[in-house]
């Protein structure tokens, strides 16, 4: 098969598609409004994916960060918020860390 033949094939099968449109407007419409929505719903989740999960976090070694945080009293497991002067006090007293 030619490269002549193909896009002749091409131009039959869009000029039928164009026709099947034309027929059905509403079909055409509600078609194209969903492909919008699927197309921009990718658009946005691979957009939060990428710059969540793909890209490298903007510190020179991200592997050394950790979480600081405590348990809450009388239920072990469930970890609350450290407050910014508790943070002060490790981070003081601390002789392990860098910064």
């Amino acid at each position: 098969m030619t490269i002549h033949q193909i896009t002749a094939e091409l131009r039959q099968d869009g000029a039928l598609a164009l026709r099947q449109l034309q027929r059905t407007p509403a079909f055409a419409l509600i078609a194209t409004i969903t492909l919008s929505l699927a197309i921009g719903a990718t658009t946005a989740v691979f957009a939060v994916v990428d710059a969540v999960l793909l890209r490298p976090l903007p510190f020179a070694r991200p592997h050394e960060l950790f979480l600081v945080s405590r348990e809450r009293r009388g239920s072990p497991g469930l970890a609350v918020e450290t407050t910014y002067p508790e943070y002060r006090e490790l981070r003081d007293g601390a002789r392990s860390f860098s910064g």
